[in-house]
């Protein structure tokens, strides 16, 4: 939780940024975004993606802003204020890349971050946790993995047939590498005219071939999508060297996929603990039991239960080991769980952190 201290930094800093805050107001009151970024490089590799570091930066003052105005008393301004930021996260998107995804994922995370500090410090105010679950209900949106894919396979034919033209000298300069002489020589022997146009070629129809199944499966839950997505990452693994370029260009698709599903839980657990805290704030007894909302992580519900004057709900998390840790040891991930009422890890940052990476 902030400090008076980091409050007050965050509140002079907000000041110096006022304009830039305005500008943050104006953008999420517009029904769509569209970024400027230019696609027609012939090499796609130096796209610039720089407008989605200006995105993140607006997810950060809002957020900034809504714990002010919580802090200030105005907590139902607060909790609408940081739901803007499923906004900021769908105008991400519009990026529409990889790496756009990645960014809609972060401010989602964000937004529900400042979600929880509002329930931690507020949620006992009337009213308080049950809007913050309408707001989150109503506005958060998972972004589309396979979205992103479709523009980044577009992007990586264009880069094999950039390379099929510029050598592969190319590969070591978008590295920022020098190659040794020993790839010097192999290269320019085994790696030019026809041959290289077969690696070329080999590559392309390897990226379309597994891009396309992971497309197919991204965006359904994670359960149903991992054995695809493990699947094709084990395949690649035990190909070649012919097929080091594909290595090098495709990302490890179940993790990708599964930043997606990180953040369904995450609100699907704020979701939950803000209905309880509403109910036990006209029931002092939480339930021995609750139903809860699917794990997309295992199928299975997530995990719920009571811990000393309150609960913890959790997700066993990507690899399935983590058991909801404890309320003294900070996890690594604080979107697999909540424990209600504030755990004393937020209070004691030298704690070494719990759970899995």
């Amino acid at each position: 939780m902030p400090t008076p201290s980091q409050m007050a930094k965050a509140r002079q800093a907000l000041m110096r940024q006022s304009q830039a805050l305005t500008l943050v107001h104006l953008a999420v009151s517009k029904p769509y975004c569209v970024l400027q970024i230019d696609w027609m490089h012939a090499n796609p590799s130096e796209i610039n993606y720089s407008q989605l570091t200006t995105v993140r930066n607006a997810e950060r003052y809002l957020q900034a802003e809504s714990i002010l105005m919580a802090a200030d008393g105005r907590r139902e301004d607060a909790v609408k204020n940081a739901a803007l930021g499923f906004k900021i996260s769908r105008q991400a998107e519009n990026g529409k890349s990889s790496i756009a995804y990645l960014v809609g994922v972060a401010c989602n995370a964000m937004t529900l971050g400042s979600m929880r500090k509002i329930l931690y410090l507020y949620g006992d105010r009337p009213g308080v946790a049950l809007l913050v679950h309408d707001e989150v209900a109503n506005n958060f949106r998972a972004p589309s993995a396979a979205a992103g894919m479709r523009t980044e396979l577009v992007l990586n034919i264009g880069l094999v047939e950039y390379l099929r033209t510029a050598g592969w000298g190319a590969l070591y300069y978008m590295a920022g590498e020098k190659p040794s002489l020993r790839d010097r020589i192999y290269n320019s022997a085994f790696l030019t005219g026809h041959t290289w146009d077969i690696q070329l070629n080999y590559n392309g129809v390897l990226i379309i071939r597994q891009s396309r199944q992971a497309i197919f499966v991204a965006d359904r839950p994670f359960y149903m999508a991992r054995p695809t997505l493990a699947a094709l990452s084990a395949a690649l693994n035990k190909k070649s060297k012919l097929y080091g370029l594909t290595k090098v260009m495709l990302p490890n698709f179940e993790k990708m996929v599964g930043r997606r599903a990180q953040v369904q839980d995450n609100a699907e657990i704020v979701m939950l603990a803000s209905l309880l805290i509403d109910k036990h704030n006209r029931n002092p007894n939480y339930p021995l039991s609750t139903p809860t909302p699917i794990d997309v992580y295992s199928g299975k519900p997530l995990q719920y239960r009571l811990e000393g004057d309150g609960f913890v709900i959790y997700t066993p998390g990507f690899d399935g080991t983590f058991d909801g840790g404890t309320e003294t040891v900070r996890p690594k991930i604080a979107g697999y769980v909540f424990h209600y009422p504030i755990p004393s890890y937020y209070s004691t940052p030298e704690q070494k952190s719990q759970g899995p990476s």
